[in-house]
């Protein structure tokens, strides 16, 4: 079995390949090789184009660094010269006929300077141009603001007059850059003044020394006074000309780029190096706008790399393929010196400029390659079926074995191996034969033996079959939903009322099915899975877990079960699944919520009607018969505040009213005097017909109990007075209301076994009851206790002594309403408690 495992165990396809197909692998082998030959061919080929390219633009790059830099040199050479000429007193600067004869000989020494000038602080100049004819630019003190441009015969002497024009040579960017850096100076590019043509002009300042004082050791100080500039004139044209000079591959461009402004400097190509704007003013090209394309790939693909020319810092090469352009190499060379010159040089040769030979070598190679492959395929092939055929012939013979033909020899080879293979094949052929005739002896024994045994087995197979029915009409009928799942949670069976609750069509539906397929939401299922997961891995049950499930089905009701759960053992006591089973107790569920409802509907009538600490106290004394213990519940309390309050007039409105509106009328007033009373904390007691009490500092003690019945018995004016308009229009007669109010102890609780309320007594509350029935319509009678606590705080007026039932003569006060600071007191309290009505 281990020799036969590993080769069954690969696809089919593969394991019926022919011999003959041996010579894939020798041909993949050749054709391996010559590909890999090509592709070295052709990657040293890149190589040799890279290094070939890198050279050239290397010898070119050197070529044009070496002209720049001598063309740029000689013109600060001439101007050092000509300084030392001043300096030495061989040069007189302001003997212009000298300095014209002067200039003429300079400029026929070397072409690469054909233009010398000099201006001076008062503003006048002398320029020297060779060319066809030579001229002379001159602006002295009589010619000023103008020069004035004369030809030159070859003698150097003027000729005839050409024309005049403004002209500051203080002004020019030559004359400022010199002034300004107090040296040698190169000015920014500019377009000549005559003839227009884009240049650079280097400078250099002459200085005179000029004594001024004498230090204390005798020793003189000079002070140096600037007395003109020197400059030359250099055509950056001569560059550009230089450059097409150059050979740079057959297609090849170069420019130069001012690194500052990245504008172009000098280009091999024909195109100007600058244009003129509407207002006639010369714009520079940079290296994307030229009209050249390869200028103007190599300038697009510089400025995605390098963003400016400032950031080119050092020599950078490679082949690249810019933006709508084939791969060309480029070269890029920053070139710079002491004097300001800041400029890079750029070399762009198409890539096929250098490969187009090679293209040609890769050609023949390639071809050279498929014939030696073509060859070698044939040779394979030619010795493939060589081996091959002998081999063919056993394998036929095999098959013939196989299909029962044992009759069956295989031929001799010439070929060593094959002819060792022939002689095993025949032995084994022999071998077959008898082992055949054997295998037919055995194999009626064992057809016997076979026909006994399955006659047992179908014996067993149908006592089991009546021993599962049997199991299932047991789980069928119990009332219980009864599943079971194995250790991958997967479930294996459930009974039939398991199967109706969940929506399937039978017991059989639910194999291979998990929660997730059973239940919507999946963190209810996932929760189902981590409890059966617990089950399993702690081998402990769960008994009588209570959860809810939404129903499988269109109305995906709230089911509640009753679920205990059960690991399941084999015979070694390892756990194999599990065995759940559920019991849907969403009756007894809704029956307990119902019930829940209906004892906080009665907690919150219960409360209603007594205070929350005489009501727990109350509850605590019920007996099983629903009556309460024979002891009082009441409380002593030491400083309480009774309001009684009587709508004067209202009992005759009952003759004129008919009692449903009476009662309306008084429930709206008694509303209000609620609301009151909850937003001062004040404990309602009763109301006897119109007449309303109210008590403050019970069942729990507050800071201070008659300042807040004070504000409870203003507020209620305040209620009845708004009351009035609709009063009158509706009964003709205006509504008013007596206080009556007393501070002082209390007795207060619930008394007797049934119909409880909650009351007060007390002579103090006998007195509250006396200050509102004897007192005054739209007024609030207070005693002594109230004003003595409230005097501070309060407007009172003495109403003098009364007598009192049951108390004597008793002196009374009137309260008409708050001091200042009372009422920025209850207005802070009316903000933080909120609106009430």
């Amino acid at each position: 079995m281990k020799l036969v495992q590993p080769i069954q165990s690969i696809p089919k396809r593969f394991r019926q390949l022919r011999l003959r197909w041996l010579v894939v692998p020798l041909v993949l082998q050749v054709a391996g090789a010559v590909g890999l030959t090509g592709w070295l061919s052709l990657r040293n080929g890149q190589r040799a184009v890279n290094d070939l390219a890198a050279r050239l633009s290397g010898e070119i790059a050197a070529k044009v660094e070496q002209h720049v830099q001598g063309y740029l040199g000689t013109s600060e050479l001439f101007l050092r010269i000509d300084a030392a000429s001043v300096a030495t007193g061989n040069l007189n600067l302001n003997d212009f006929a000298a300095l014209q004869r002067y200039f003429w000989h300079q400029v026929h020494i070397t072409p690469e300077v054909s233009t010398l000038y000099y201006g001076n602080a008062e503003g006048n100049f002398l320029q020297v141009e060779r060319g066809n004819p030579s001229t002379v630019s001159v602006r002295t003190t009589a010619t000023a603001p103008n020069w004035r441009i004369y030809t030159l015969n070859k003698q150097g002497q003027r000729d005839r007059f050409v024309s005049s024009r403004p002209y500051d040579p203080r002004k020019r960017p030559w004359y400022r850059a010199a002034v300004a850096r107090g040296g040698l100076a190169w000015s920014p590019i500019y377009v000549f003044t005559e003839p227009p043509v884009l240049g650079i002009t280097p400078a250099l300042p002459v200085y005179t020394s000029n004594p001024s004082t004498v230090t204390a050791s005798g020793t003189p100080l000079t002070t140096e006074t600037l007395k003109g500039v020197l400059a030359i004139d250099l055509p950056l044209e001569q560059l550009s000309t230089f450059l097409r000079g150059l050979k740079v591959g057959r297609t090849g461009e170069m420019f130069i780029v001012e690194r500052l402004t990245g504008a172009l400097v000098a280009t091999s190509s024909e195109e100007p190096l600058f244009l003129r704007d509407a207002q006639n003013q010369p714009q520079r090209l940079k290296p994307e706008e030229s009209r050249d394309p390869r200028i103007r790939a190599a300038g697009e693909f510089l400025r995605e790399r390098f963003g400016t020319y400032r950031q080119v810092s050092k020599r950078y090469q490679g082949i690249v393929r810019p933006k709508g352009s084939d791969r060309v190499f480029i070269d890029v060379l920053p070139l710079e010196n002491d004097y300001g010159l800041d400029w890079v040089t750029v070399t762009v040769v198409p890539e096929r400029d250098f490969t187009s030979q090679i293209q040609e070598n890769t050609r023949i190679t390639a071809l050279l390659c498929l014939g030696a492959l073509g060859l070698a395929v044939l040779m394979a092939i030619a010795t493939t079926r060589w081996i091959v055929d002998p081999v063919s012939r056993i394998s036929r013979a095999a098959e013939a074995i196989a299909e029962g033909n044992l009759n069956q020899t295989a031929a001799a080879s010439p070929i060593l191996e094959v002819d060792r293979l022939a002689e095993s094949f025949n032995r084994m052929a022999f071998q077959l034969r008898q082992a055949f005739a054997a295998w037919e002896e055995a194999n009626q024994n064992l057809e016997l033996k076979v026909q006994q045994r399955t006659a047992a087995l179908t014996l067993s197979e149908a006592k089991l079959q009546e021993k599962e029915r049997y199991l299932r009409l047991i789980l069928d009928s119990i009332p219980q939903h009864v599943f079971w799942k194995d250790t991958d949670l997967v479930f294996q069976g459930c009974n039939k009322n398991w199967a109706e609750a969940a929506g399937l069509e039978n017991p059989e539906a639910v194999i291979g099915l998990t929660d997730f397929d059973l239940v919507r939401d999946p963190e209810a299922a996932e929760a189902f899975r981590e409890q059966d997961r617990r089950v399993i891995e702690s081998d402990r049950p769960v008994w009588h877990a209570i959860a809810p499930k939404q129903k499988p089905g269109a109305t995906g009701e709230t089911i509640w079960l009753d679920i205990s759960k059960i690991p399941i053992h084999d015979n070694q006591r390892r756990v194999i699944g599990l065995l759940g089973v559920v019991e849907d107790i969403t009756l007894r569920k809704q029956a307990e919520e119902a019930l829940r409802r209906e004892q906080e509907k009665s907690e919150r009538l219960l409360l209603n009607i007594l205070p929350r600490t005489v009501a727990d106290r109350l509850k605590q004394n019920v007996q099983p018969d629903g009556s309460t213990e024979s002891e009082p519940i009441a409380q002593h309390f030491e400083e309480v505040s009774i309001l009684f309050a009587d709508i004067v007039g209202f009992t005759p409105l009952s003759s004129q009213l008919p009692p449903i509106d009476l009662v309306t009328w008084l429930n709206r007033i008694f509303s209000q005097f609620d609301h009151l009373a909850e937003r001062h904390h004040l404990e309602k007691i009763k109301t006897l017909g119109d007449a309303y009490m109210v008590a403050a500092g019970l069942p729990l003690p507050m800071e201070d109990p008659t300042a807040a019945m004070a504000n409870m018995a203003l507020d209620m004016q305040r209620v009845i007075h708004g009351f009035q308009d609709e009063f009158q229009q509706t009964l003709g007669r205006s509504l008013e209301i007596r206080i009556g109010m007393n501070t002082g102890p209390v007795i207060a609780g619930v008394i007797g076994i049934r119909k409880f309320i909650y009351d007060l007594w007390g002579d103090t509350v006998n007195i509250a009851s006396r200050m509102e029935s004897q007192g005054l319509a739209s007024r609030i009678q207070v005693t002594e206790t109230v004003y003595q606590a409230l005097r501070d705080r309060y407007e009172f007026e003495s109403r003098g002594e009364i007598d009192v039932k049951g108390r004597g003569p008793m002196r009374t006060y009137w309260l008409t309403g708050r001091q200042t600071t009372a009422v920025v007191d209850v207005v802070a309290a009316a903000i933080d408690s909120g609106p009430e009505f």
